[in-house]
């Protein structure tokens, strides 16, 4: 993986495919698939590259071919045509015959049986030289098609035919298919024996999932034998392999198993068919879930004697095997009902269910079922009295008995085998002990080459010295970029301070020039009590722009590296109010304010935001025939904010023009264009000291405007 990041690095695709190829060739297909897209362009790469050896081109043909399978089919397919077109123009019977048996996988998939078998069959004809793993794969996939159109005979004749090439040039999972696959065949011919040699050799390679499988298969033919302690043993083995790999589908048939085979009283068994049925609907098998049902029915019935959870059970699985149909599972079920009817003594009801036993196996007369039809229909019939047709069901069954005992497997054969099993386990000890001792010497030779280790070791150190490198050399590069930034930001944090400097500056020198002009303008004018008035309001308005603007100064030789100061909100609005008392006066207004806490905001700020707000109200606001104005503090009890609220009974803003006021621009013909931009600068101040501002409407009618200030920090006295 180092290599591959290093050489990527430098642009050399063939040698990054390579190394890439190298890494994921021992890769399960499903991982390629699904955690790693990019090795599916690596291994095309390799495969269209005609400069690469044919070798390592078929290998990543191969590897494909097992991403696709499962995958994309008409990928599957592309990579197949440009494998028979290749092998074609090279006259490469390999390539050819892997093309051809590509194609036999995706007919297969497709449902297309008869072609596949064309295909697979032109493909084991073209595999001249058959020292690879491609003839063995071929005749196993020759067997699997036989196993899908129930022909037994040429599955298993394949399936032997693959073995010993697999064994020999086949990758360990394909063997162990093979050996379970045998297996399976021979025991659904009661060929117990030849069974368990297969399931026994399967199994001491097989992963986990397929363990558990043949541990199950193993325990069936030892309940079907009357071993009821194996049985179980091997039950109970393959449900602490389920419990660890944590498989629904492999907990649903271990559990199936226990029901089967295990010793357990009523409660437990109840319990293992719960369990069982829950997995099996997780993973949607119906196969799991009606042979749970029908098992756990049998064992009711048979075993410990409760025809009463028997019947539930047996009915369970007549009902749901009649809808699909499932044939084997509904004759299994109706046997069982016959004969629990038997034992209840309601023959009439017995014959019935026998009679359609009957219909059932007439499509197959060489049904498993078979003797205990016979049996169960026997006793039906004897129950009503009718002897002669109960004593031809009788002498069918001891025939069939006969014969199975002629043919079928001696229980001591069985006793003998589990002997000769146990003779090898203590073999296989031997050898393992053996091949512990060979292993310990081939390491102490192995301890001389320990020069290469170590310079393999010091390449793998280099290459992560070399990785670390770039890694820092990157960090250090971004560090640099965020120096500069941070410096070009108190930069220009340093010029909005003077410009603010300055033209606080220039304002403070034209304030003093119009105070000084309106001086010499009433001292030479008649004295009149208005012009007097009036020259002493704008005095005191052009007083108070001259405070505004030193704040601003301050605030502004300040702005870096101070410690926020408390202001008093409440001596702010007591002199503003001072200030408007002729207003006030000359429109009847009523003031309610209301205490108001100290504030984190700047003095400054607080008398911008409530000399804007008080102008606005007493502008705007005083329209009612008894004008109120309300100043006041509130707590947010949800988000435990301060807002400050001043809010008048007027007419109040209409909803469409609320969020419109505080808009930087208005109509040119709009009269109060002035109010729109002082709200707006207004806003703009609150947001950079993280508070908001809004204006809702008024209980009872009015403007009510709201400035949420926040969590401020706490206060000191």
């Amino acid at each position: 993986i180092i290599l591959f990041f290093i050489f990527s690095s430098r642009r050399r695709p063939l040698l990054n495919s390579y190394l890439f190829f190298t890494f994921l060739i021992s890769l399960q297909p499903t991982v390629l698939s699904a955690q790693l897209p990019k090795s599916k362009k690596a291994l095309l790469r390799i495969f269209k590259d005609s400069k690469q050896a044919d070798t390592l081109r078929l290998n990543a043909g191969k590897t494909l071919q097992g991403v696709y399978v499962t995958t994309n089919l008409d990928s599957l397919l592309y990579i197949s045509q440009q494998m028979e077109q290749y092998g074609v123009r090279q006259r490469n019977t390999l390539w050819q015959g892997n093309a051809w048996r590509s194609y036999g996988n995706v007919y297969l998939l497709s449902g297309q049986l008869d072609s596949a078998k064309h295909a697979y069959f032109k493909a084991k004809n073209l595999y001249v030289k058959r020292d690879n793993d491609f003839y063995p794969m071929v005749l196993y996939s020759l067997g699997n098609l036989y196993s899908y159109q129930n022909n037994v005979d040429s599955a298993q004749y394949y399936f032997s035919k693959a073995l010993p090439w697999a064994e020999r040039y086949a990758d360990s999972h394909i063997v162990v298919a093979l050996y379970i696959n045998l297996g399976s065949i021979y025991q659904n011919r009661t060929e117990y024996t030849k069974a368990l040699y297969y399931y026994e050799i399967a199994k001491r390679n097989a992963t986990l999932d397929d363990k558990i499988d043949i541990l199950i298969n193993i325990s069936t033919i030892f309940h079907s034998l009357g071993m009821y302690d194996e049985a179980e043993k091997n039950a109970r083995e393959a449900l602490r392999l389920a419990q660890e790999v944590k498989k629904p589908i492999s907990l649903a048939r271990a559990y199936s198993s226990m029901v089967a085979c295990a010793k357990a009283d009523a409660p437990t068994l109840q319990r293992w068919v719960d369990k069982g049925l829950s997995w099996a609907q997780t993973v949607g098998s119906k196969d799991d879930y009606y042979l749970i049902l029908s098992t756990a029915g049998y064992r009711f019935l048979y075993f410990l004697k409760q025809p009463g959870l028997a019947e539930q059970y047996i009915k369970r699985v007549i009902a749901e095997a009649e809808k699909v149909p499932q044939i084997g599972y509904l004759t299994r079920s109706k046997i069982d009902l016959a004969f629990l009817k038997i034992q209840q003594k309601k023959y009439s009801q017995a014959l019935q269910v026998c009679r359609e036993i009957n219909s059932l196996m007439k499509n197959d007369p060489a049904s498993l079922f078979s003797a205990e039809y016979l049996q169960v229909a026997s006793d039906a019939f004897a129950g009503l009295g009718m002897i002669d047709s109960a004593y031809h069901y009788l002498n069918k069954l001891n025939l069939l008995e006969k014969k199975e005992k002629d043919g079928g497997i001696n229980r001591s054969i069985m006793l003998g085998y589990l002997d000769y099993q146990q003779k090898q386990e203590k073999e296989a000890l031997k050898q393992q002990k053996a091949a512990a001792e060979a292993l310990t010497k081939e390491v102490q030779k192995r301890q001389r080459a320990t020069v290469g280790i170590f310079a393999l070791l010091t390449l793998f150190l280099v290459s992560i010295a070399v990785a670390f490198y770039a890694f820092f050399r990157q960090r250090s590069r971004t560090a640099a970029q965020l120096s500069a930034q941070n410096a070009a930001l108190q930069q220009s944090n340093e010029r909005l301070r003077r410009f603010s400097g300055v033209v606080s500056h220039d304002i403070l020198s034209n304030l003093d020039l119009m105070l000084s002009a309106g001086k010499i303008l009433v001292g030479k004018q008649p004295k009149k009590e208005s012009l007097t008035q009036y020259y002493d309001i704008a005095q005191r308005t052009s007083r108070e722009l001259k405070d505004y603007c030193l704040g601003l100064l301050e605030e502004a030789r300040s702005a870096v590296g101070t410690v926020s100061r408390v202001s008093a909100p409440m001596q702010v609005v007591e002199a503003i109010l001072a200030r408007q008392e002729i207003t006030l006066l000359r429109q009847g207004c009523r003031v309610q304010l209301e205490p108001l806490a100290p504030s984190t905001l700047p003095e400054s700020i607080v008398e911008q935001v409530f000399q804007n707000l008080i102008s606005n109200a007493l502008r705007y606001g005083m329209d009612a025939e008894n004008p109120t104005l309300r100043i006041a503090e509130e707590q947010d009890s949800l988000g435990g904010t301060t807002r400050w609220i001043v809010e008048d009974n007027g007419t109040g803003i209409p909803l469409e023009r609320r969020e419109g006021i505080f808009q930087g621009s208005a109509n040119p013909e709009d009269q109060s264009q002035g109010q729109h931009l002082g709200l707006s600068l207004l806003r703009d101040t609150l947001q950079s000291y993280g508070a908001k501002i809004w204006v809702e409407e008024r209980k009872g009618g009015g403007a009510r405007f709201v400035v949420d200030l926040g969590r401020q920090e706490a206060l000191q006295d």
